[in-house]
């Protein structure tokens, strides 16, 4: 039986605003169809400059509000009242400019410990894509940004994370990057979703991405930043990129 072969998109837009737009019209088109195909549409937000780009943007593109379900690729053991909360940034920013409601918010229980929160995660997860047994979820849309150090999700370089392969959901205690504490969708979740963006900006960010590229497009070795090891395995991998990402 022959392989799935990986499907790449690289987009390169002039400016953060640009690629905000495009990122906007990409969800737009993936809600449409995971809606008209599956009545749900299932997304999973990260933080960082992802939080500006969405809650900017999507709140003018023209869905079914109702349909959607919004969970989190990672997220920080912290309180909603902190301003380190990846969720109560999104609740902030569309709640009051959309139809959504956080009751379509997938929450992480931040008052447990984070090998609990991680295993309650799991269960809301499963429940959300009805499916107990399933030995994977496969999610409509995952929006993911890079860190300085090529990190995705809360997925660090040379962390033993890199290696689950059971979990949909794991703790992570000793991040390099503060806070410690968080919980995360592991590569095998990440990589069985229907699309991955990684959406990138800022000149900072162009020579991380011509490590990225390079690794992106061999094999999948040990010593691959964890974004390059971002591939869905019957799905599509979209690149958008500002120029200054982008520049060679």
């Amino acid at each position: 039986m022959s392989q799935p072969t990986l499907k790449i998109v690289e987009k390169v837009l002039g400016s953060k605003d640009e690629l905000a737009k495009e990122l906007a019209q990409l969800i737009e088109r993936a809600a449409a169809e995971a809606i008209k195909d599956r009545g749900l549409f299932t997304i999973g937000l990260s933080g960082g400059s992802l939080i500006k780009f969405v809650c900017n943007e999507v709140p003018s593109i023209t869905t079914d509000w109702s349909s959607w379900r919004l969970l989190l690729c990672d997220e920080r053991m912290v309180p909603l009242t902190s301003p380190d909360s990846t969720l109560a940034a999104y609740i902030d920013g569309l709640v009051s400019a959309t139809p959504l409601t956080q009751q379509q918010f997938l929450a992480v229980d931040t008052d447990k410990t984070a090998a609990e929160a991680a295993t309650l995660y799991e269960q809301k997860i499963r429940e959300l894509c009805g499916d107990s047994s399933a030995s994977l979820p496969v999610l409509d849309l995952l929006l993911l940004g890079v860190g300085p150090d090529g990190h995705t999700a809360s997925l660090f370089p040379g962390h033993p994370l890199l290696g689950e392969k059971t979990a949909w959901v794991a703790a992570i205690t000793d991040s390099p990057k503060p806070p410690p504490s968080r919980v995360t969708l592991t590569l095998p979740v990440i990589n069985s979703a229907r699309c991955c963006v990684l959406a990138l900006s800022g000149a900072e960010k162009a020579d991380m991405i011509k490590r990225l590229r390079r690794e992106r497009d061999s094999p999948v070795c040990a010593d691959h930043l964890p974004a390059s090891m971002v591939r869905p395995y019957n799905g599509e991998l979209v690149w958008l990129l500002d120029a200054a990402a982008a520049a060679v």
